[in-house]
């Protein structure tokens, strides 16, 4: 496995040196996709990847900044403050689903 060809990715998951696993030459487009992530601290922690992949850098250090949690990224989410407010709608709504005649609105009268 992983020795490359037509329809093998030569990534060599049991390898422990990085360098030697074959990853620049793997399918990395995960890597790629998340460069471009909503979340700031996603897309960074992407193209620091990227950056030390394309490098052939054996050092995977992460600066302290960007080690994150699905926790720690949504209590720093909670605690940004907007100038003026979030607008949630541009027309207060006078009821959930207006027009009586759609699949969704007969499911929830």
């Amino acid at each position: 496995r992983g020795a490359g060809g037509e329809g093998l990715d030569p990534y060599i998951l049991h390898e422990k040196d990085p360098v030697k696993s074959r990853a620049v030459n793997s399918s990395l487009w995960e890597l790629q996709v998340l460069r471009k992530h909503y979340a700031p601290e996603v897309s960074q922690m992407a193209c620091l990847f990227d950056d030390i992949i394309t490098r052939n850098s054996a050092s995977l250090s992460v600066p302290e900044s960007l080690k994150m949690t699905n926790r720690s990224m949504s209590l720093a989410q909670l605690e940004r403050r907007f100038k003026g407010g979030v607008p949630l709608n541009y027309e207060s709504p006078s009821c959930l689903f207006p027009n009586k005649d759609t699949v969704t609105a007969s499911l929830f009268s």
